[in-house]
């Protein structure tokens, strides 16, 4: 059974209760049951202002940026849209330190969290584009802060792939965790390589 919200877009109602949103070709976009936060895929960023209970501290077409906590860590929250359809989470973590291998520490915690939601990941990398702290663990932060190394860990679902990294340059270190909506992936990286082309 189909049926329409008020602000025009279609969805298919299961037998189980759960519905999916249904493109122009009566295909099956997204599930109810997935997503980012208390958002689900293809909500809308009026519903995701909703949902969310503080003020945005970034305010654009396609995103919205909160500041947050995820576990234990000050973080950046941003959600991104596609034709006004959430397709991306991200947390960013804030976490300073000054020594820079407590950033590999707390993507190891993250790493173990995840593990426990979502079970065994699905794919680990590494990559060194320079090997000069590659056999001294005592300075594997500092190689992440000069962009040396990266690290990144991997869990894919049907409807969402999650996206643990850590990586570096200019003598900063990134902890993040990307959410995506798989059915919504192809599109969002199609409207980025768009937007980047615009700058050319």
């Amino acid at each position: 059974m189909k049926a329409k919200l008020d602000d025009g877009r279609i969805v298919h109602l299961n037998e189980d209760g759960t519905w999916s949103f249904v493109d122009g070709s009566g295909q099956a976009l997204i599930t109810s049951e997935h997503g980012f936060r208390r958002a689900k895929w293809g909500q809308s960023k009026s519903d995701v202002l909703r949902i969310e209970d503080s003020e945005p501290t970034l305010h654009k077409s396609d995103a919205l940026g909160y500041l947050g906590k995820i576990a234990t860590f000050d973080c950046f929250i941003f959600y991104t849209f596609v034709d006004d359809r959430l397709a991306n989470g991200r947390y960013a973590l804030r976490e300073e330190h000054s020594n820079l291998n407590f950033h590999l520490s707390d993507y190891e915690t993250l790493e173990t969290l995840l593990t426990k939601k979502y079970g065994p990941c699905t794919e680990q990398q590494e990559f060194w584009s320079d090997d000069l702290y590659r056999d001294d663990y005592s300075q594997w932060g500092q190689a992440v802060a000069y962009g040396h190394y990266l690290k990144l860990t991997r869990w894919s679902g049907p409807e969402t792939e999650v996206k643990l990294g850590i990586s570096g340059d200019n003598f900063e270190v990134h902890v993040y965790i990307d959410y995506f909506a798989t059915a919504l992936e192809d599109v969002l990286h199609s409207k980025r390589q768009d937007r980047y082309l615009e700058d050319l």
